[in-house]
């Protein structure tokens, strides 16, 4: 399984109220990652005054200069990849959950749960996200804090499979995620008890 997903956060529209003007000499980089108006950086090194460089605190961003090169950070472990304000979109990628496992059980297991701050205005994308499961043994659900919803999906199969592109079904499954989603809890087990295993 990869170490990590990308996925892509929506964000809407925010009134101007927190701040007046924005600074026409705030910094737009961070690394590789271009920051646009109306986001901010917060310098680990405290080179700048994130405050006056975006919309509210919640458009402010992490930049890690100890990193080479510097990353940029939405929360405290997600590195942001892009931004995009003709899209309304911000990529980050996740760790993701894993259950590694032999014939005698779980040897590693890595649940995912994120969580938006209250008050910010992002949300998971639904048309830009797929809820997506590999393995050849592999139940997957997810949920919201509320538990207003619950999906997943089963992955199967009897041999070892090399994915190739997107997933086709096979070694792989994929999901919907719905709209407006701001918390997910995601939770992997074994369908088989572990008896496809091979060691």
């Amino acid at each position: 399984m990869l170490p990590f997903w990308f996925v892509i956060l929506t964000f809407i529209s925010q009134p101007a109220t927190s701040i007046d003007v924005i600074s026409s000499s705030c910094p737009e980089r961070c690394g590789d990652v271009l920051v646009p108006c109306p986001f901010g950086i917060n310098f680990t090194s405290g080179i700048s005054n994130p405050y006056n460089c975006a919309l509210n605190k919640h458009f402010i961003f992490t930049c890690n200069v100890s990193d080479d090169p510097p990353s940029l950070f939405f929360g405290r472990n997600m590195p942001i990849h892009n931004i995009s304000i003709e899209e309304g979109t911000i990529s980050v990628g996740i760790e993701s959950a894993n259950n590694c496992y032999n014939k005698t059980g779980i040897t590693y297991n890595f649940s995912q749960y994120i969580r938006m701050q209250s008050g910010q205005p992002f949300r998971f994308s639904d048309t830009r996200n797929k809820f997506t499961v590999v393995g050849c043994d592999t139940v997957a659900l997810m949920e919201d804090d509320e538990a207003s919803f619950g999906s997943g999906c089963i992955s199967l199969c009897d041999s070892n499979v090399t994915l190739e592109g997107s997933c086709s079904g096979r070694g792989c499954c994929q999901t919907p995620l719905p709209r407006n989603l701001t918390t997910l809890n995601i939770q992997l087990s074994s369908l088989c008890w572990f008896r496809r295993a091979e060691n």
